[in-house]
């Protein structure tokens, strides 16, 4: 069962979290988002991102991330791409003022852009 799989995984040293949903019904009218989140290599990105999403019910559909070393410095620069799917009635300005908060605080550069 996908608890005993879970279970396996965080007994290798990895943690990983299951929520309930509210059961909002897939025919629930949404529109797609994709974030672009660029910047220096730090713990809590992908949390705080995450959590912007999470409290206004967005859905996470696909992510991709990766760590590289930057061009002109000895830093490792995070990179991730973002598919999202927003219920309709979510405030698109408020989403970008939290992800701006987020930016501002880690020193990322999020983009967030219709699909």
């Amino acid at each position: 069962s996908l608890e005993r799989e879970l279970a396996t995984l965080s007994a290798s040293g990895l943690s990983v979290s299951v929520n309930a949903t509210d059961g909002v019904p897939a025919t629930a009218e949404r529109i797609d988002l994709r974030l672009s989140v660029i910047g220096p290599d730090r713990p809590g990105i992908v949390k705080e991102v995450s959590r912007a999403l999470a409290e206004r019910k967005i859905n996470v559909v696909e992510m991709d991330s990766h760590v590289a070393p930057a061009a002109m410095s000895a830093e490792n620069l995070f990179n991730a791409t973002i598919s999202a799917s927003v219920p309709a009635e979510t405030n698109l300005d408020e989403l970008s003022d939290s992800l701006d908060d987020i930016a501002n605080q880690m020193t990322l550069d999020i983009e967030i852009e219709g699909v």
